[in-house]
């Protein structure tokens, strides 16, 4: 049996923070995964009509996306017993995700968080068609890029918060001319 084609995929933490396994955070997917989430999706959750048009078995699959959800740390799907029951909301980012992937041949991801002290802004995705690792320098060079970045995001919502009380005040200002008159 030849082996299954995989994806690279590594987040970089804060700090150059490591995993628990001592390497980068990071895990490596197999691309049949993304492939039974997309179908059992087009199946309408069916899992034994996903298994038929992939030519695999039911078992193979439900392992195989249980595998997947392990591994990304979130439920693709809610279940009822041993059934799925509908996508969940991170669920249908994956989905997205998966559906570019598959689509676009990527074999690489690097995904590295836009931080603030106390929240998640957003995130900085860079993808490419050949599996493996970045280098540290590319990871370091995007990590600062996305340190700068999440300092702006920050800056243009207070911005924006700044902009609408001010227009809130000088309405409420108008008003109270119009109210002295």
């Amino acid at each position: 049996d030849e082996p299954a084609p995989t994806l690279t995929a590594f987040t970089a933490p804060r700090g150059g923070a490591q995993c628990p396994s001592g390497g980068r955070a990071g895990i490596e997917m197999n691309l049949h995964q993304f492939r039974f989430v997309q179908e059992a999706v087009r199946r309408n959750l069916n899992l034994t009509e996903t298994a038929k048009a992939l030519h695999t078995s039911q078992p193979g699959i439900s392992k195989a996306i249980l595998e997947l959800e392990e591994e990304l740390g979130i439920d693709i799907f809610a279940r009822h017993g041993k059934r799925l029951r509908r996508i969940t909301e991170p669920g249908e980012q994956v989905l997205k995700s998966v559906e570019i992937i598959l689509r676009e041949g990527y074999r690489g991801i690097l995904i590295i968080p836009l931080l603030r002290p106390d929240h998640i802004v957003g995130a900085l995705v860079v993808r490419r068609k050949t599996p493996g690792e970045f280098p540290q320098s590319t990871i370091d060079l995007l990590q600062t890029f996305a340190d700068q970045s999440a300092v702006a995001v920050q800056n243009a919502r207070l911005y924006e918060n700044v902009e609408a009380r001010t227009r809130e005040l000088v309405k409420s200002l108008e008003d109270l001319r119009t109210t002295q008159d």
